[in-house]
C-alpha cells in the first residue's frame, strides 16, 4: 500500500498537532492542580494567622481582666488551642439550629478541661 506524499504530509502534521494539544493539556492540569494547592496553602495561612491574632487579643483582654480581679492567668497556649477548637467548630457547615447547642455545650466543656488541667497544674507545683 503506498501512501502520497500529500497523505503522509497530513498525517505527520496532524500526529504532531495532537501531541502539542495533548501536552498543553497536561500542562494545563498541573497548573491548575498547582494553583488550587497554592491558593489552599495561602488560605490555610490566612487562618492561620487569624487564629493567633485573635488568641493574642482575647490572652491581652483576659490578662487585664485577671489582673483587675486579682486572680491566677492562664497560660497562652489555651487560649490558641481553644481558638482553634472555636474556629474549626464555627467553620464546620454542619452547624444549624438543631445542633448549635451540642456545639456550644463541647465549646463549654473544652473551657472547663483547660481550667480543670491548669488548676492541676498549678496544685502540682505548689507540692
Amino acid at each position: 500500500m503506498d501512501i502520497s506524499s500529500t497523505t503522509l504530509a497530513v498525517i505527520v502534521a496532524l500526529t504532531a498537532a495532537i501531541s502539542s494539544l495533548a501536552g498543553v493539556i497536561v500542562t494545563s492540569v498541573f497548573n491548575l492542580l498547582n494553583t488550587r494547592a497554592a491558593r489552599q496553602s495561602e488560605e490555610r495561612k490566612s487562618r492561620r494567622d487569624l487564629i493567633l491574632k485573635t488568641a493574642v487579643e482575647s490572652y491581652k483582654q483576659y490578662c487585664q481582666n485577671a489582673k483587675d480581679a486579682n486572680q491566677s492567668i492562664l497560660p497562652f497556649d489555651n487560649f490558641v488551642l481553644f481558638m482553634v477548637y472555636l474556629s474549626e467548630n464555627t467553620l464546620d457547615e454542619t452547624i444549624d439550629f438543631s445542633n448549635v447547642e451540642r456545639h456550644l455545650a463541647d465549646i463549654a466543656k473544652l473551657k472547663s478541661k483547660m481550667i480543670e488541667h491548669q488548676i492541676k497544674l498549678d496544685e502540682s507545683r505548689k507540692q
